[in-house]
């Protein structure tokens, strides 16, 4: 009325012969411990995990900046002020949606910084205006410049595409 033994059992017989024969073999294949998986909170609040994954993640690929919807008509603009840059969305009169860089090209002043609508892009600061194209459309005195190279004072333009 007690269990049988185990050395007498076929299923302890067929493992033992699985097994090394001697025991620095058995510690050789001692088992790791358990890996601990757990997230710790500081990746979702660390300044350096934020701008690591910035530099390795978002700075790297494409962003969902907006929807089309979202620029509707030819002068419509947004700022885009996310994962530390700074930019500007403009749907042209060709009905191509653009991105630049939002600074003026003069003083960097923020061209956009709230949803709007207009035929040009104009700096608060200086007054100076670009097109919907990002090209420089007007200099505030310009007389006051001394060989001003205009084609080399459009908006930077950042890659922009739609799907």
């Amino acid at each position: 009325h007690g269990l049988p033994h185990p050395e007498g059992s076929g299923a302890i017989r067929h493992l033992q012969h699985l097994l090394p024969q001697d025991a620095s073999a058995l510690s050789a294949a001692r088992v790791e411990p358990r890996v601990n998986l757990d997230v710790l909170s500081s990746r979702y609040t660390a300044h350096d995990w934020y701008e690591r994954e910035l530099a390795s993640v978002f700075r790297r690929t494409w962003v969902a900046a907006c929807r089309e919807s979202d620029l509707p008509r030819p002068g419509d603009r947004r700022p885009f002020d996310e994962f530390g840059v700074s930019a500007l969305l403009v749907r042209g009169r060709d009905g191509a949606v653009r991105a630049f860089r939002n600074a003026c090209r003069h003083r960097g002043t923020r061209l956009v910084c709230a949803a709007a609508h207009g035929p040009e892009l104009v700096c608060p600061y200086h007054g100076w205006r670009y097109d919907l194209t990002g090209e420089l459309t007007h200099v505030t005195d310009e007389s006051g410049f001394t060989r001003l190279p205009r084609d080399q004072l459009n908006l930077f333009s950042l890659p922009c595409e739609s799907w």
